[in-house]
């Protein structure tokens, strides 16, 4: 069963969505991918699909291959098109800041593409931002500062955001930082400018948050604010929070395991009555409590988990794993038993839930 308006991974696994790049009136999609996940292999690779409307996609396969190197697989990063030759590698070069971890020190390596983005070359063996001594030093997002003329990176850096800037994306400097020690293990950051419907411009800055060592739930936060270049300030006030993010357990934002027969749903297309009320969510899976297809050197994990119950703001409630169905709200027991039986046959992940949860609603 395929979700009907989301991006599924072809198969196996995937981790950690890079946010799409636009390139010849296509946006250009990465995530990781392991193609060893139902084998028990570890390690990632970057996989790309590209869509011109965000509803239809087309795979088009590996484009960084795992352990292409020996500084490891490639972990979550994010990609520019360099348009000003800024790094040397030409007009139009498409670079990737992402996490390597040899010997398990992560640092922050350079990518490069010469093909529009087909596939990439390491830019050396030596990080461009090498790791202070600390344990958690990942996910590096990267965005063209157009009002200083340079790049701007927010790196994941434990309980806090770590802020740098560079000419040439192979030099950074560190100017400042965003921290929240209420919110757990941060990752997967994001910085970008939005227009409101009323003409003004606003920052945002969003982070996934692991607070599950602390009691707190799995989350992803944002806020709106001021960026200055080195700074991010908000109005004091709590994060905003999606509703229903559930994450895989190292801490990253849309995962999604694919066991189920590859069908479509669509008119004609043979599938189980019951399934059909069901959907799948757009983000499949929470921290330390979904399939764990590594750990974070990159090993094979322990497999599926048995995993909770977790209340998410819209009063949906999601299980995961051990029953391998999700159970939304209203889904009355009989029905939930009924999706859990034609559905754990096929050892698969189905969420029942509603509009406000982030589905296509297909209870109604």
């Amino acid at each position: 069963m395929r979700p009907t308006y989301h991006f599924s991974v072809p198969d196996n696994w995937k981790n950690d969505p890079q946010r799409p790049i636009f390139i010849d009136g296509e946006y250009h999609y990465y995530y990781l991918y392991n193609a060893d996940y139902l084998r028990g292999g570890g390690g990632t690779s970057w996989r790309r699909a590209t869509t011109t409307d965000h509803v239809a996609f087309t795979d088009h396969g590996v484009a960084i291959p795992k352990f292409s190197n020996d500084n490891g697989d490639c972990w979550s990063g994010s990609l520019v098109v360099d348009e000003r030759n800024t790094a040397g590698y030409g007009e139009g070069a498409v670079i990737a800041l992402v996490t390597q971890a040899p010997e398990g020190r992560q640092a922050q390596y350079l990518w490069y593409s010469t093909d529009r983005g087909r596939s990439f070359r390491a830019a050396g063996t030596a990080p461009v931002l090498p790791n202070p001594g600390v344990h958690d030093f990942r996910d590096p997002k990267v965005i063209w500062d157009a009002d200083r003329g340079r790049w701007f990176m927010a790196n994941a850096e434990g309980q806090k955001l770590g802020f740098y800037t560079s000419a040439d994306l192979r030099s950074w400097r560190r100017v400042g930082e965003f921290v929240r020690t209420d919110l757990g293990l941060l990752e997967c950051p994001d910085i970008f400018r939005m227009t409101a419907d009323d003409g003004t411009s606003h920052w945002v800055l969003g982070t996934s948050a692991n607070g599950k060592a602390r009691g707190l739930p799995a989350t992803y936060a944002y806020w709106t604010g001021t960026f200055d270049g080195t700074s991010f300030t908000l109005p004091a006030q709590p994060p905003c929070q999606r509703d229903c993010g559930h994450r895989r357990n190292d801490g990253s934002q849309g995962v999604g395991t694919d066991k189920l027969p590859r069908r479509r749903l669509g008119d004609g297309q043979p599938r189980s009555d019951l399934r059909q009320q069901a959907c799948r969510h757009g983000l499949g899976g929470n921290q330390q409590e979904s399939h764990q297809g590594h750990d974070q050197q990159g090993r094979p994990g322990k497999g599926p988990g048995r995993a909770g119950r977790i209340a998410c703001r819209s009063g949906i409630l999601c299980f995961f794993d051990d029953v391998d169905v999700f159970v939304g709200q209203g889904v009355d027991g009989r029905l939930a038993r009924a999706i859990l039986k034609d559905c754990s046959s096929q050892n698969g992940s189905v969420l029942g839930g509603n509009v406000r949860s982030g589905c296509v609603n297909a209870l109604s």
